[in-house]
């Protein structure tokens, strides 16, 4: 169905695990992860951060959410469309210049469909930044914000509160978390070299990414 459950993700005959994926990037099979082989996993490691639950259980990080309710004036505060989508483009490691259909429905959710197929106007499946700044077919920040106060995905109220909130405030935290890692891995990978060798162990890896 091209789409990969966690089920299959973790069947134990055909599926995968970490081991196997810290191998395939070992491409120089020395057991470790140096130079540019641990790219993909130190973007995998930054995004988990970018995600974790307990970041998320001390609530929305939107300046002005603290009172529990998002107003579209704090969202356009916080974020543009532009960087919005540009920060989902980067979850599969790659610029790929819009979102595939998989990244609009982590954004829209179930509901979402309607939207992607009038915005992906030539119909291949990926909705690209042009596609979605089309002034007639596309989307933007205000339509995006009411998508999620609408009756059927809210309760239309004119403000985003309680779980309304979520997609917008993880979009927000993907945009910071992005801006800060490009920042660090400046630097070098995010993932703690913990015997300061320069590059990544399976053991490393492992402890940093559960």
């Amino acid at each position: 169905d091209g789409f990969l459950s966690t089920a299959e993700i973790n069947d134990p005959v055909t599926g995968t695990n970490l081991q196997q994926i810290f191998e395939y990037f070992d491409t120089n099979g020395d057991g470790y992860l140096d130079a540019t082989e641990d790219d993909k996993i130190c973007q995998i490691y930054d995004l988990v951060q970018s995600q974790s639950r307990l970041r998320r259980q001390a609530g929305c990080n939107i300046p002005g959410a603290a009172d529990g309710q998002l107003t579209l004036a704090e969202v356009q505060n916080a974020m543009t469309l532009d960087e919005a989508v540009a920060a989902l483009d980067r979850t599969d490691g790659a610029v790929n210049g819009g979102l595939s259909r998989a990244q609009v429905d982590y954004l829209f959710g179930p509901n979402g469909g309607p939207i992607a197929d009038r915005i992906d106007t030539n119909g291949d499946g990926f909705l690209s930044n042009a596609e979605i700044n089309n002034p007639v077919t596309g989307t933007n920040l205000v339509q995006v914000f009411f998508y999620f106060d609408q009756p059927e995905n809210g309760n239309g109220n004119m403000v985003l509160d309680g779980t309304e909130a979520d997609k917008i405030c993880e979009v927000y935290d993907l945009i910071q978390s992005q801006n800060s890692n490009r920042a660090k891995r400046q630097a070098g990978c995010n993932i703690p070299d913990a015997d300061g060798d320069g590059r990544l162990s399976p053991a490393e890896v492992e402890r940093a990414i559960d």
